[in-house]
């Protein structure tokens, strides 16, 4: 997100505007995470830590951090300026991790068009995914080979939820069970269920975090183990999803993580500054789009930061 504070201004005032259908929180802070109040079926929630942080070596000042992806054994990682697929190299020691081009199979978009790339996902054929969140538009490319494609969506029955806003559009991309599972970043906020062969609208949901919330943008999505997994910048959580019934099952709280004195970013309003989800098995990862804001406790460090997170078990 490249103009993060106007578009939390954007999205406040469209809030307020809208507290007749969403309660709102109280100050100081813009979401507070309560017991379990949520509608619909009862969820788990779990308080994430920390067990590993890195700061990041970027390829530039203005890389901004948007999606990451578990492929494979690497971590993928997509930034909001190009259609580079990056690779996150972790360090064998206590050192920042480096990032590295993985491939530039989507290259040839940039050359027609700026793409603001919002997520990244690999399908049942191994080929990559990303989000054009402006356009709302995926494309698709196989790693070692030339060219790409721009999936046919009809995303009519889910426009009613478009904002005007480009930059309140697609944010994260995630593919299981032969699906295309698709967020509405903000204002009126909407996982879209999509049909990738045909590029139908199959259905459409809300994912809720529990509690009081001003508002939530969803940040990016994950696949794993048959579960869809959504980030929500602002509220500080992961909500995993049972893609049958579309209900939350489990909702985890990363903000004590977000409030570590090595991860912790300067923020006018007390905004979320996690914008990439990683699942695997055993470990939730996380990535900040901190916008060119320096660490708080480290005023000169404007890098990124990744954080690891070992993965509650359910029942």
């Amino acid at each position: 997100m490249r103009t993060a504070l106007l578009a939390t201004l954007g999205a406040l005032v469209f809030a307020l505007s809208a507290c007749a259908k969403r309660s709102l929180s109280p100050a100081p802070h813009l979401a507070v995470v309560q017991a379990d109040s949520s509608s619909g079926p009862k969820r788990s929630l779990h308080k994430l830590s920390a067990d590993a942080v890195w700061q990041v070596n970027v390829p530039s000042s203005d890389f901004d951090a948007s999606g990451l992806l578990w492929h494979e054994g690497k971590l993928l990682l997509v930034g909001d300026k190009s259609a580079v697929v990056y690779e996150i190299r972790l360090p064998a020691t206590n050192a920042p991790a480096e990032v590295r081009e993985f491939t530039r199979c989507f290259v040839e978009v940039d050359n027609r068009s700026r793409v603001d790339c919002e997520g990244i996902t690999v399908d049942d054929q191994g080929r990559l995914l990303i989000v054009d969140e402006p356009r709302r538009r995926a494309l698709r490319a196989t790693v070692g080979q030339r060219g790409y494609q721009e999936l046919k969506l009809d995303l009519g029955p889910a426009e009613r939820f478009f904002s005007a806003d480009k930059n309140a559009a697609f944010e994260g991309i995630a593919f299981g069970a032969g699906k295309l599972y698709f967020a509405n970043e903000r204002q009126q906020e909407r996982i879209i269920v999509v049909d990738p062969e045909t590029g139908i609208v199959l259905s459409h949901f809300v994912a809720e975090p529990s509690g009081q919330n001003l508002f939530w943008h969803y940040s990016d999505l994950s696949w794993c183990d048959g579960k869809l997994f959504v980030l929500l910048r602002h509220p500080r959580v992961i909500l995993e999803i049972d893609p049958a019934t579309q209900n939350v099952i489990a909702e985890y709280n990363f903000r004590d993580v977000e409030a570590r004195r090595d991860v912790e970013y300067s923020s006018l309003l007390n905004t979320g500054t996690m914008e990439g989800l990683a699942v695997t098995k055993d470990e939730f990862w996380l990535i900040t789009d901190n916008n060119g804001q320096a660490r708080k406790h480290f005023p000169k460090d404007k890098r990124p930061t990744l954080v690891r997170c070992p993965r509650p078990q359910l029942p």
